[in-house]
């Protein structure tokens, strides 16, 4: 049965993206319980490249999802309306992001923690991403949580956004919500640019912006002052 939905936004980064989702596909405890959409734009340049570049797989289920999307934000929210209905736990992942063996025996023994019922009780998951503490302040900010939270705010991440703050959003309607649960030894290794994991390429480009940053920070003292709409 279905219990897991991997969302995977990508643009411009077809290798990058399916060695990312192998790992995932290798790590994982139990494959055939996991979903995983790969979200792509239309006017990517690479569309045919990640269309070409799937291999065989051994998910429940592995869906390549292209639509008009401008954003990864855009891509991912579009994409999460696809997941089966008996999904419990949603996770984003990333070109540049890794993951722990088991991971969704992982994250599912830790949602078993703090909630009987994935459908009615929001819980999102703060991990680490081995370079920022998660043990105060907003910390690391995947967008790890049950099917009830993302039913509560209606998004992986806000539309509002292009890119940046959309995580200190979520994490502030986690905060509102009660739903925080930190779990500092349950490392996501984010392989960013800063720390040499990565090479920069015009999709950090496009997301890690002048006009981004402004953008998001016009929206979050928005919302700030709309309480989230929660």
């Amino acid at each position: 049965m279905i219990r897991v939905a991997v969302i995977h936004p990508s643009f411009g980064r077809p290798k990058l993206a399916f060695e990312c989702m192998r790992e995932w596909m290798r790590k994982c405890n139990n494959p055939f319980g996991v979903e995983y959409f790969l979200a792509l734009d239309d006017n990517d340049p690479s569309l045919m490249e990640y269309m070409h570049g799937c291999q065989a797989n051994i998910f429940g289920t592995f869906t390549i999802d292209v639509g008009n999307s401008r954003t990864g934000i855009q891509a991912m929210n579009r994409a999460v309306k696809q997941i089966s209905p008996t999904t419990e736990l949603i996770v984003v992942s990333a070109d540049d992001m890794g993951c722990p063996k088991f991971w969704d025996a992982e994250l599912l023994d830790v949602l078993s923690k703090f909630t009987q019922d994935n459908f009615k009780e929001p819980i999102y998951i703060m991990v680490s991403d081995g370079m920022t503490p998660t043990d105060e302040g907003d910390g690391p900010k995947y967008a790890l949580m049950n099917r009830a939270f993302y039913e509560r705010v209606g998004f992986l991440q806000c539309p509002e956004y292009n890119s940046m703050y959309a995580d200190n959003d979520l994490y502030e309607c986690a905060i509102r919500l009660n739903a925080v649960h930190r779990v500092p030894d349950l490392v996501f290794e984010h392989r960013h640019h800063s720390r040499g994991l990565t090479p920069w390429d015009d999709t950090y480009w496009r997301t890690n912006n002048l006009e981004a940053l402004e953008q998001g920070r016009k929206v979050f003292e928005d919302r700030k002052r709309r309480n989230f709409d929660l």
